[in-house]
């Protein structure tokens, strides 16, 4: 019997180790000894407070408890080591009774966590930073979890547990509304993911620009969970619509008063027009080449001494070009 159970803790895959009643090694895994020991060394016999030097409190009060009978699990523990550094460990200690009655020792999983939690911390203050929150959806049992980020995005509270309809009467009556309904319902028929950008009307009332993106994740065949992600745009929207009207106004005002557009590349000698300058010019794009020349060629013979030197002037940065000609 233990050599079977030293031969099933030696080739696990993770840190465990077997511990009698005075917390000495009787059996361990290799990933134990390459985990949390300094060296390579046969620790059967050693006391585990030996081996590992720099142990959380909480962990040895929960050693107690095992000692005690009690199976303790935790899932995450931070602790500052001496060195100043701050660790992250998780552990499972489950007691170990002879005939199930006496205790035997314990059984003990320990993982260094640090890396992992590291990961989320960074990526949680990158969520935050861009505005960009998670959310996923459990078809099964019809169910939602939200991130943290998601939730700050609908202004609601962190213990706030939405469902599939809540979740979807967030985004705005009407068009925006209709079209995640039509989203979320292509995705689930058809496993169609979508990338799109909606007004939600927070829990405070206030309407948001959104960036919502979401995929199916299929099972046999069928739909068993929609995972994606949601990003604050509120303030960047904003701007390109604001941009965009007034372009349109622009475009309007331009066209209304005759105002034509151009620009001139002094690196490759391309002169671009908007429509307005042919109506003006009265030629038509296929000919009109693009090059400064044939803007030239159109200057009236009496002003095209004058226009070119302004023209000069104003590449050279003595003044900008401003003048009346034919």
């Amino acid at each position: 019997k233990t050599l079977a159970t030293n031969f099933l803790l030696k080739d696990a895959p993770y840190a465990v180790a077997m511990v009698d009643t005075k917390l000495n090694f009787i059996s361990y895994s290799d990933q134990w000894l390459f985990d949390f020991t300094s060296n390579s060394n046969d620790i059967i016999d050693k006391n585990l407070f030996d081996v590992i030097q720099e142990i959380p409190k909480q962990f040895k009060s929960d050693l107690i408890s095992g000692l005690n009978g009690k199976k303790i699990i935790n899932d995450g523990h931070k602790s500052k080591l001496h060195n100043g550094s701050v660790q992250w460990f998780k552990w499972k200690i489950a007691p170990v009774k002879k005939n199930g009655l006496d205790l035997d020792g314990l059984i003990i999983f320990l993982e260094n966590i640090t890396s992992f939690k590291k990961e989320m911390e960074l990526l949680h203050k990158a969520e935050s930073v861009a505005r960009i929150g998670g959310w996923e959806v459990d078809l099964q049992n019809n169910s939602i979890y939200w991130t943290k980020t998601t939730k700050a995005i609908h202004e609601v509270d962190e213990d706030y547990v939405p469902d599939l309809a809540e979740g979807i009467n967030f985004y705005k009556e009407g068009i925006h509304r209709d079209k995640i309904t039509e989203l979320v319902n292509t995705a689930i028929e058809k496993g169609k993911p979508w990338d799109t950008e909606l007004i939600i009307v927070t829990a405070k009332g206030n309407e948001v620009w959104v960036n919502a993106k979401g995929e199916v994740e299929m099972f046999d065949g069928r739909p068993v969970r929609i995972i994606g992600t949601f990003q604050d745009i509120d303030q960047r929207k904003k701007l390109e619509l604001a941009h965009e009207e007034i372009s349109q106004r622009l475009k309007i005002a331009t066209q209304n008063a005759q105002i034509g557009i151009w620009e001139y590349n002094l690196e490759n000698n391309e002169l671009v027009w908007d429509n307005e300058m042919y109506k003006i010019f009265g030629v038509s794009k296929n000919q009109f080449s693009g090059i400064f020349e044939a803007w030239e060629s159109t200057l009236h013979p009496d002003d095209k001494q004058r226009a070119l030197e302004a023209t000069n002037n104003a590449i050279i940065g003595v003044k900008d070009f401003d003048e009346e000609f034919r």
